[in-house]
């Protein structure tokens, strides 16, 4: 499946890296485990930067964090994180469909009036 552009900007733009870790602590800045070494990442969920200090590893979104922790594609996290905001999966294919169906019935209705 190939996803349109501007659904994965909307699938990144609505995801919180928050809403996909088990956060402890408080004040701005939370800790939970790291997914590659174990030890301790910090997070800030104000700033969507969840990093850890001991590898080295960060992530900004919750596409490459569910990529990582659930061993999922780039296209499976991505289909993840839009039913997790209730958001639809529109591919290019149906993108062409709806643009060409909107096209046509502007014509319609232009040549009606």
């Amino acid at each position: 499946m190939h996803i349109s552009e501007e659904t994965k900007n909307k699938i990144l733009a609505a995801g919180k890296l928050e809403d996909f870790m088990t956060l402890k602590g408080r004040g701005k800045t939370k800790k939970c485990p790291c997914p590659n070494c174990g030890k301790e990442m910090s997070v800030t969920p104000a700033k969507q930067i969840a990093k850890c200090f001991h590898c080295d590893k960060s992530y900004n979104n919750p596409v490459g964090y569910l990529m990582d922790t659930k061993n999922l594609s780039y296209p499976q996290a991505l289909e993840a994180v839009a039913k997790h905001y209730l958001i639809d999966l529109e591919t290019d294919a149906e993108k062409r469909k709806r643009l060409k169906a909107t096209e046509k019935s502007k014509r319609i209705q232009k040549d009606n009036f």
